[in-house]
């Protein structure tokens, strides 16, 4: 069973995902993904999915949840709206705004890095799978900076750079 069926089991139980074939032979052809598909065939639609649910399934990790929600809180804001289409000024423009606002919320430090790792994993999975450049960035700023503050500084790097 493939992961998107398992998935549509366990929002969905008693759910009947259509045979691997009809993806192949069907569901590409009328431009539907394969969980769209599967959806569909089942009588199911996006109104009665049980998001919180999925969202278990898709990040099953109990201790990062509340975290998660905190980073999709900020996600859910204006600045955080994909504008396709942008020129490479505008778009650097906006993902240094993006990433300036995940700091100021000072919902990770660097020291999450050393001291909880599966919050700071948590954090750049979630930005990224929401936004690339922005979690690149975020990425090289508290990994390849703060990391080499956090792990080759002394006390008064840590002090005046950390705190």
């Amino acid at each position: 069973m493939h992961r998107a069926n398992r998935v549509l089991q366990h929002v969905h139980p008693g759910a009947q995902a259509p045979p691997d074939d009809a993806y192949l032979f069907g569901a590409r052809s009328s431009g539907l993904s394969q969980a769209e598909t599967s959806a569909k065939s089942s009588g199911l639609s996006v109104d009665r999915l049980d998001v919180p649910k999925l969202r278990d399934v898709l990040q099953p990790e109990a201790d990062t949840r509340e975290f998660r929600s905190q980073i999709y809180g900020i996600l859910s804001e204006p600045l955080f709206t994909p504008r396709p289409g942008l020129s490479l000024e505008r778009e650097r423009a906006l993902t240094t705004s993006r990433v300036q606002r995940l700091a100021e919320a000072r919902i990770l430090r660097v020291e999450d890095l050393r001291d909880n790792p599966r919050r700071f994993f948590a954090f750049y999975e979630t930005i990224a799978a929401s936004d690339a450049t922005t979690g690149a960035k975020l990425g090289i700023h508290y990994t390849l900076w703060g990391g080499s503050v956090l792990w080759l500084g002394t006390d008064k790097h840590h002090q005046r750079y950390l705190k």
